[in-house]
């Protein structure tokens, strides 16, 4: 079974976020945010290239989804906070 790590995003250095989205911004705050996205390892999931595994419950793909169960938590804490860095 994968181990499953908590990282708590006080211990994630941050980047500084200068603009805040007012409408006029838009470029710049995209710059920034999708920076700050990439230096933590985060940006693949937001724009869709890093899918969430689908969970499966055949009889013939039980192997399966258990090997990847902690993938997709490895996926869902990366959604997590990328999320937590959003709002």
């Amino acid at each position: 079974m994968a181990s499953h790590t908590t990282i708590f995003l006080s211990t994630i250095p941050q980047l500084p976020i200068e603009s805040i989205l007012d409408g006029n911004n838009h470029l710049d705050w995209e710059l920034q945010i999708r920076t700050l996205l990439q230096y933590h390892c985060l940006w693949n999931v937001v724009n869709g290239s890093e899918k969430k595994l689908p969970v499966t419950s055949s009889s013939s793909t039980t192997s399966v989804a258990r090997s990847s169960k902690g993938e997709i938590e490895a996926w869902l804490d990366k959604d997590s906070h990328a999320h937590a860095f959003l709002v």
